[in-house]
């Protein structure tokens, strides 16, 4: 039935339309335009049949579409969930481990890279969220490849600048595993 031509009865005012590849049909099918109970016919055939009857299996295939489709759609959701949850980890570790240092005196030098460190990481995680919401925008992506290297460096600068601070490891290989756990990311 690959090439079958279909044709549809509009019932309402006994107007037939089509022909219709059977790609147009599964679209119709797929948008809820034509259902089971409407009227259809092969090109070849003179008498009408519901299409629940003659074209029970594309029916059959367009529902396991969508049942897919809503799966791999609720799979992206608790992708982006995780990836949010391993960023709000990330951050809420690195806070607690400088909350719970006893104060000391830092120099106005050190508190302005620990203070671009923080916006570093804040920035990379807003981008990482937008990201899991726009998986395939290339643009966003390398932004936050960007944003990420940049954070690997202000890392590498606050470690060294501020030895006693409880700052976590952060390098390109991060990166790449936070971009890999996004949904529909081909990294």
């Amino acid at each position: 039935m690959t090439d079958a031509m279909i044709f549809v009865m509009d019932e309402l005012m006994g107007k037939e339309h089509g022909p219709y590849t059977l790609t147009e049909i599964e679209t119709q099918i797929y948008q809820k335009k034509l259902k089971q109970k409407h009227l259809v016919r092969k090109a070849d055939y003179s008498k009408w049949f519901r299409a629940g009857e003659l074209l029970g299996k594309v029916f059959e295939v367009v529902e396991q579409r969508k049942r897919l489709e809503a799966e791999q759609a609720k799979e992206a959701k608790t992708q982006r969930k995780r990836q949010v949850k391993h960023v709000q980890e990330l951050e809420k570790s690195a806070r607690e481990k400088i909350e719970n240092r006893a104060p000391y005196e830092i120099s106005e030098s050190d508190n302005d890279i620990l203070v671009s460190y923080l916006a570093a990481l804040r920035g990379y995680r807003e981008g990482l969220t937008a990201l899991a919401e726009d998986a395939h925008n290339s643009e966003l992506n390398d932004e936050v490849v960007q944003r990420g290297k940049t954070l690997v460096k202000m890392t590498r600068l606050a470690q060294s600048a501020l030895p006693d601070e409880p700052i976590q490891d952060f390098d390109e290989d991060q990166i790449q595993r936070d971009l890999m756990e996004l949904p529909g990311d081909e990294s």
